[in-house]
């Protein structure tokens, strides 16, 4: 079966085409979750669950493309400017016609289990001859296997990552229910105290009377006891505590 090579997500950034910025759009837009990157045998050809079989020539990835695209790239003939009835060039003329990169036909060669050449006139020549006199290319049986392994590997490895990355989600929340927990444990023993302090602070005290001439009295404003002095000052600090532990923890 060979090495399995899975390669990293963060190996995408490194990778400076434009299928990049497609493919991750792709990631986000996927129906199921993706978590890993494509996986190799050997290193040469590639496969992810929404790109399918790829492989990569002077760094960029190229698909099989559509044959009826690659026909169409192999049989193109520049026929000149397009003319009017009078036999001048048009003034509206189509797009000029863009051709593939050497790598791209090196590719289609890989795709098609043929000899990759590096000329581009040789490439399409070789590439040509396969479509005999239709418009259509069978993909060979070996690489029709080869893909199909891919595939099953690479859901087999994305399985076990999607398990992994749950593993690793459930262990990160219960770690934060336990720091909460923690925090208010903290916030319920500090409260705590301060409530029996305040409750002993509130301990009936005898208050003095000033005589009066019709026998009744008044109470005398009682000032400030020491007692009293020391529970508002273990308050104060027993909320510049909680203050203390809720900046820490946030």
């Amino acid at each position: 079966m060979g090495n399995i090579n899975i390669g990293a997500v963060p190996e995408l950034r490194h990778i400076k085409d434009p299928t990049y910025i497609f493919f991750q759009t792709a990631l986000t837009m996927a129906d199921d979750p993706l978590f890993i990157d494509p996986v190799s045998h050997d290193g040469v050809f590639f496969y992810h669950d929404f790109g399918g079989l790829f492989v990569k020539v002077d760094g960029r990835r190229y698909r099989r493309d559509d044959p009826a695209r690659l026909h169409g790239l192999l049989t193109w003939v520049d026929k000149g400017p397009v003319l009017t009835k009078k036999g001048v060039p048009r003034k509206r003329q189509p797009p000029p016609h863009q051709d593939e990169s050497d790598a791209y036909y090196t590719a289609q060669l890989m795709h098609l289990d043929l000899k990759p050449l590096k000329s581009k006139a040789a490439a399409k020549k070789a590439l040509l001859a396969m479509f005999g006199n239709g418009h259509d290319i069978k993909v060979p049986e070996r690489l029709q296997k080869l893909e199909e392994d891919l595939r099953n590997l690479w859901d087999t490895e994305n399985e076990k990552a999607r398990i992994r990355y749950e593993q690793e989600l459930e262990a990160k929340d219960k770690e934060e229910e336990e720091r909460l927990a923690e925090r208010r444990r903290a916030h319920e023993a500090i409260l705590a105290d301060v409530d029996e302090e305040d409750i002993a602070s509130q301990a009936p005290t005898a208050g003095k009377r000033k005589a009066t001439s019709n026998g009744g009295g008044v109470k005398k404003k009682a000032k400030a006891s020491g007692s009293d002095r020391k529970v508002s000052w273990h308050i104060f600090t027993s909320l510049t505590c909680l203050l203390i532990i809720e900046y820490a923890s946030s």
